[in-house]
């Protein structure tokens, strides 16, 4: 009996340390996120192929939930003064009213998987800026790739800290006007934060890919993927609040790629 214990601690253990080698964690949504990296096996992605426009758009479907006013806590003057009579809302689920059809804005939408498909991507030279102004980061969402510059910056004549946490090494500066905060990310992210541990209220998503293939909607709820080769790919939709989905298409030369459609409701 003994024994068998203590081969079932050993087996534990080789577990817990073979998911910790690969880079693997699970978040609080039972997923198990894992170092998105190159494989082996990737290729030379062909740029000279990539004829396919990927789009499509993420609709909500039910009632549109309220959003919330947030209590803007310690009292700061230019939080307050920076919105006036109009509070400062949620912003974990942003729909809009198109008459015949709802969006849903912030929706991370991305080619799952496509880095152990090819590599060889070109890193954008242009930074993705998010900036705080009103006490609230703008855009509330945002995607960048490995590698690719971060801009923080700030309109609010106030002190604010910057804090990362995700997959990355945890980041945390602090931020005054006028100031540029640049960091650079060398690990996929799909669950990464931006907060400010002095507004407690204010927090971005920030969603981090070894591939360009990755958008976040906006109002209109549309995304473009960029162009791809034909294939079959996995393109993953995921939302904070309302979860995440997937779907499976088909590109094929000379053809235009299939209609992508995602439908939330609210969790």
């Amino acid at each position: 009996m003994k024994k068998f214990a203590l081969i079932c601690a050993v087996t534990a253990i080789t577990l817990s340390l073979a998911l910790i080698g690969c880079g693997g964690k699970s978040d609080e949504d039972g997923e198990t996120v894992r170092d998105e990296i190159e494989t082996p096996d990737a290729v030379p992605f062909p740029t000279e192929d990539a004829t396919i426009a990927v789009a499509g758009i993420v609709k909500f479907e039910g009632d549109v939930p309220v959003r919330k006013q947030l209590v803007v806590s310690g009292s700061d003057a230019v939080c307050t003064a920076a919105h006036g009579a109009n509070p400062i809302l949620s912003e974990v689920y942003v729909v809009d009213d198109h008459g015949d059809h709802k969006t849903l804005t912030d929706v991370y939408v991305r080619v799952k998987g496509l880095e152990k498909t090819y590599k060889g991507f070109t890193t954008p030279s242009t930074a993705v800026v998010i900036n705080q102004k009103g006490c609230q980061y703008k855009p509330h969402a945002a995607a960048l790739m490995t590698g690719q510059e971060l801009k923080v910056t700030s309109d609010d004549d106030t002190t604010h800290n910057v804090h990362y946490v995700g997959n990355n090494p945890e980041k945390n500066k602090t931020s005054k006007l006028g100031q540029v905060i640049s960091w650079k990310f060398n690990k996929a992210d799909v669950k990464g934060k931006l907060k400010c541990d002095v507004h407690s209220w204010m927090g971005a998503q920030l969603y981090i890919q070894s591939h360009p293939f990755h958008a976040v909607t906006g109002s209109e709820g549309t995304f473009s993927l960029g162009m791809l080769p034909p294939g079959t790919y996995t393109i993953e939709a995921r939302h904070a609040k309302a979860g995440r989905q997937s779907q499976t298409i088909t590109l094929e030369k000379g053809k235009p790629a299939p209609k992508i459609e995602f439908v939330f409701k609210k969790k």
